[in-house]
């Protein structure tokens, strides 16, 4: 028994002095890890340390695991990020390269000179394109156009062009005089006539929307009305002023917040008429505070600030 135990510890320091880890020791003699241990320590028999040559900077180092290949982390991280991986092809230069996700090029360099390429192949097939080839406007020139709607060969051409606008004729449609214009669907000859214009047409709208809605009776006027409502705001409840008016030098009457205006208690844009049952008298700025709402009749007093 005894012969057989020191034949056991013998095997034991010569596995380990040929290089062998504990554990594997232990699996080949089929033994405990901790006796492999304590005969190692019986014996002296300190941890084994080998010399290894790095496989990415080629400098010598001195480790205890025999199967290490670098000499520090940097090393191993550089390597394995460089031959770790799957081996791929360049779709610029053609070189294989090794990476652990899929790339069309190996460098960065290679992907822009890729692009370059594609870029300018791009050009020419649309160089060749006869419907991109155009004559400028301005001065005749031919040109490639790189949008299918450009119309001038450069933007010297296109200011120039802005510059001398045509002009057309047109006759105003409030006062009937002739006038020269670069718009072509102007309304009026001067800022007063075109905002005429424009009152006319809306005024015009209005009534349409008006008669549209049903029943009119014309003859309502903010005079009749505040005879009839005996100059009460409904709103409010208090008088308006028939005097907070003004006119200016040029004619034009402007009324105040006080002044007497029409108020449709259905509001025309919701279907109400412009009849005698559907208006009554209000402030101009508590009918502005209205706007279209139709006011309940359990709270149709109109608090003003």
């Amino acid at each position: 028994m005894d012969n057989n135990i020191k034949h056991i510890n013998n095997q034991i320091v010569t596995l380990r002095k040929e290089g062998l880890y504990q554990r594997e020791i232990a699996e080949k003699l089929n033994v405990t890890i901790d006796k492999v241990k304590y005969v190692l320590k019986v014996n002296g028999i300190k941890e084994i340390e080998y010399k290894k040559t790095c496989k990415r900077c080629h400098e010598v180092f001195v480790t205890k695991h025999r199967i290490k290949k670098f000499c520090c982390e940097r090393c191993r991280c550089n390597y394995n990020k460089k031959n770790k991986g799957n081996e791929y092809t360049c779709r610029y230069c053609g070189d294989r390269y090794k990476g652990y996700v899929e790339r069309n090029n190996c460098t960065n360099e290679c992907r822009d000179k890729e692009e370059d390429v594609k870029e300018a192949m791009k050009r020419f097939v649309e160089a060749i394109n006869p419907h991109r080839q155009r004559s400028c406007e301005e001065c005749g020139e031919t040109f490639y156009a790189v949008r299918l709607g450009k119309r001038y060969c450069s933007n010297q051409c296109g200011y120039k062009r802005k510059r001398t606008r045509k002009m057309y004729q047109h006759k105003c449609r409030e006062c009937g005089r002739c006038y020269t214009d670069n718009r072509k669907n102007s309304a009026g000859c001067g800022e007063e006539c075109k905002k005429r214009y424009r009152n006319r047409v809306g005024e015009i709208k209005r009534r349409r929307v008006i008669m549209s809605n049903g029943r009119v009776d014309w003859d309502i006027s903010v005079e009749r009305l505040s005879n009839r409502d005996k100059g009460v705001c409904h709103l409010c409840n208090t008088k308006v002023d028939m005097k907070d008016c003004s006119t200016t030098e040029e004619g034009h009457f402007i009324a105040g917040e006080h002044y007497p205006s029409i108020d449709h208690v259905i509001p025309i844009s919701k279907g109400g008429t412009h009849s005698w049952d559907n208006v009554k008298l209000a402030h101009r700025i508590c009918n502005t505070y209205k706007s279209n709402k139709v006011l309940d009749n359990r709270n149709k007093q109109l608090t003003l600030l």
